[in-house]
């Protein structure tokens, strides 16, 4: 893992491409249904939404209105401000859902299988920044709060570079955060940097060598 700065172009920021971010979210939680996942995303939307607190979705399908690459994922994860009464309400509106709570996750299952995940923020300062750097979507006449660009960057750098993902999972994450810089031109690299510092001391650095490297075609070392 590096640990050292390098200049890099300075891209200025670009409003989300709304029509892109409704289509591509969209088309993700389709094809997560046609491969069975556990929970579909509109109806745990509807039940969030109808609890009054303030979440984010985060996760596969959050990073799908980024990518230009949708995919299938088979749970819905979301960082909720207050998470236990957000998993309480989700239980209430899916009765045969069972809870495990840890440090970092109430996970939510059904027949033994992750449903969805009600992150804590405060279990990471990036997961904190994901509450506050919002941008909305729309689905099936709902709004869906997800994080902005530069906020899903971090969060996938995040998971990436964490020796608690298999290492699977963190190539996953690695292929995930050069597609997001492929399809987005323009990138606030004075946030990024700022959200990469977050992660760990040095990580505004890395991050922004990361977008360098998935800019020039090379391949990113995590």
């Amino acid at each position: 893992m590096m640990r050292h700065g390098m200049a890099v172009l300075d891209f200025p920021t670009q409003p989300v491409e709304r029509t892109s971010l409704d289509r591509d979210i969209g088309t993700g939680a389709r094809l997560a249904e046609q491969q069975g996942a556990t929970m579909q995303l509109l109806p745990v939307i509807k039940a969030l939404n109808a609890t009054g607190a303030k979440y984010v979705l985060v996760g596969a399908h959050a990073i799908n209105g980024y990518t230009g690459k949708p995919r299938a994922t088979v749970d819905v994860d979301v960082v909720a401000q207050y998470p236990k009464k957000v998993a309480s309400a989700l239980q209430q509106a899916f009765p045969l859902l069972t809870s495990m709570d840890t440090p970092v996750v109430i996970r939510l299952m059904l027949d033994g299988k992750e449903a969805i995940d009600v992150i804590k923020p405060e279990s990471s300062k990036v997961f904190r920044e994901a509450l506050r750097n919002i941008v909305r979507t729309q689905m099936g006449g709902l709004s869906i709060p997800v994080p902005d660009l530069e906020t899903v960057l971090a969060l996938k750098f995040s998971s990436m570079i964490s020796l608690t993902r298999k290492p699977a999972d963190r190539l996953i994450d690695a292929g995930d955060f050069i597609h997001i810089v492929e399809a987005n031109v323009k990138i606030d690299l004075k946030k990024l940097h700022s959200l990469g510092e977050l992660v760990f001391a040095g990580g505004g650095d890395e991050i922004l060598q990361h977008v360098t490297d998935a800019r020039a075609g090379r391949t990113i070392r995590i």
